[in-house]
């Protein structure tokens, strides 16, 4: 039976699968897988150098600026307090109005004028005139004493009217828990109070119906102590002022 291959070892023609010899077809083979596994690889590549975002479904895009925040200087503007009014700070230095006091013993420091303005004790009408009469003269005075054995010195107040300088109202505070409480008022025209020796003496000038403005007949001067925690009375005394002449000199001097 005749051979299907030649003399050379290759198929003979028409035989064999489309005419190419079993060595060939292998390496067109090994060429086509080839060329497969580097599309796939090629693939694969692309995949891998994909960013994180992309992966997960997020466009690869840069992010947006932050919105932009107001500058400092703007911010400062916006939030600044508004300036205090001229008459919120005025005659703060003053010792009686704005600046507090100190008495000795004290837990803290009191402010005067705030102290009267929030006392109960205080009439409206002395309220009302308790303004500087002046650029820093307030129409208060003030002092520290032991009159009520408190552990602090008690503080007495004397206020007066602008107008003429005439005592408007008299007040005695003592600290009782940490807080200054009214203890003695007196606003009776012309009132003054002091300490004194240990007492407190109220003194208050006297008018006749015909004595001017300027020139009392004389002044009352009640002594108090303190007892079973209040003022009580000791003494009371009243005191006639000399009568100037008209040469300017008390009636009785030569």
């Amino acid at each position: 039976m005749a051979s299907r291959w030649g003399a050379a070892g290759g198929p003979r023609r028409g035989g064999g699968p489309r005419g190419l010899t079993a060595a060939a077809w292998a390496a067109v083979t090994l060429l086509l897988l080839a060329v497969v596994l580097t599309g796939c690889a090629a693939g694969d590549g692309v995949r891998i150098e994909e960013s994180a975002s992309a992966s997960e479904g997020t466009p690869a895009e840069a992010s947006p600026l932050p919105a932009a925040t107001p500058s400092p200087a703007r911010e400062t503007e916006a939030d600044a307090p508004e300036p205090p009014s001229p008459g919120a700070t005025r005659n703060t230095d003053v010792p009686t109005a704005g600046a507090p006091v100190s008495p000795p013993g004290a837990s803290g420091d009191v402010e005067i004028v705030s102290l009267l303005r929030a006392d109960r004790a205080v009439s409206p009408a002395v309220k009302r005139g308790l303004e500087p009469c002046e650029a820093e003269e307030w129409p208060i005075t003030f002092s520290f004493g032991e009159l009520t054995g408190g552990p602090a010195e008690d503080l007495v107040v004397n206020v007066s009217a602008c107008a003429d300088g005439k005592g408007v109202g008299s007040y005695v505070y003592r600290e009782e828990a940490k807080r200054w409480v009214n203890v003695f008022a007196d606003e009776e025209p012309t009132v003054f109070a002091e300490v004194t020796e240990g007492t407190l003496r109220v003194h208050t000038q006297i008018y006749l119906d015909t004595d001017p403005t300027c020139c009392p007949s004389g002044e009352d001067v009640a002594t108090y102590v303190w007892r079973d925690d209040g003022f009580a009375e000791q003494d009371r005394t009243y005191q006639e002022y000399p009568t100037a002449t008209q040469e300017g000199r008390p009636d009785g001097e030569g």
